[in-house]
């Protein structure tokens, strides 16, 4: 299975729910979204990582939704596995 999620801030937050997608590579440099295997929930799937968000507009797009969504995201924080965790 995957290691790596990204948000797919495309799809919008809806009742708090998030759309995880895996990622295949290195992030943000050289990757590419596994498309059909999206995992919606607030928290990232087990053992995940989560990487970053991504919109099909672009980083515009993508700070826009992190401005929206900051509340979200902020309790998301506890979730996210930081370097060298585990």
């Amino acid at each position: 299975m995957w290691e790596e999620y990204v948000i797919d801030a495309t799809m919008g937050v809806m009742d708090e729910t998030f759309c995880y997608c895996p990622i295949e590579g290195e992030f943000p440099n050289k990757f590419s979204v596994v498309t059909g295997m999206n995992y919606l929930s607030f928290e990232p799937p087990h053992n995940a990582k989560l990487v970053g968000i991504v919109h099909q507009d672009g980083t515009e797009a993508v700070e826009q939704f992190c401005t929206e969504n900051k509340p979200l995201l902020d309790k998301l924080k506890q979730y996210i596995k930081r370097e060298g965790e585990k």
